[in-house]
């Protein structure tokens, strides 16, 4: 039986319509697609600072992703929560066309 701890809520990857954007990089994409890991079986609920953007349930290996649409030309922190484990926070920012 294992006892990893290795279930901790997570963002692995924001991707935008030309690939992944790296922490603290920039993109003119006002939507998004997070996708993380998290206990399997539990709803993961994504933040962009405290504004919740909604909720995604894990599949059976934990895996999760979400489309986040309408994000403003700012700085944007992104966080996942699930199971009382909050992900650490992935910044981006959304520039002008």
């Amino acid at each position: 039986m294992s006892t990893s701890k290795s279930n901790a809520t997570a963002i692995v990857s924001i991707k935008d319509s030309k690939g992944e954007v790296h922490e603290g990089g920039v993109t003119p994409d006002t939507r998004v697609t997070v996708a993380g890991l998290a206990e399997p079986g539990t709803t993961v609920e994504v933040r962009d600072g405290t504004i919740s953007k909604g909720n995604v349930a894990t599949d059976v290996t934990g895996n999760w992703q979400m489309l986040i649409k309408g994000l403003a030309v700012s700085v944007h922190s992104i966080t996942a929560l699930a199971g009382g484990s909050v992900s650490a926070p992935r910044t981006f920012t959304v520039v002008e066309k």
